[in-house]
């Protein structure tokens, strides 16, 4: 392999190691939140299909979270 790939592959590791893309997954989804939860509290009255957006949009947090957590490197081989 060739110096400049090698450098690549370390740059792959950092990157993957700090797991950037689920961070700003996770970013985009409480601006997400955020914004809707802002959106629905500034209306005078929530129909029941506006309701329902929320709820599910929020509901998403458990599952996004543990996705978060049971994704990325193994740093510690079990014994």
């Amino acid at each position: 392999m060739s110096p400049d790939h090698d450098r690549w592959l370390r740059w792959a590791e950092r990157f993957d190691a700090w797991r950037v893309i689920p961070r700003l997954i996770l970013l985009a989804y409480g601006a997400l939140v955020w914004n809707l939860v802002n959106w629905a509290m500034g209306l005078p009255g929530l129909s029941t299909e506006q309701a329902g957006l929320v709820g599910v949009v929020t509901a998403m947090a458990a599952p996004l979270a543990n996705w978060y957590m049971q994704t990325g490197r193994v740093w510690a081989h079990a014994q």
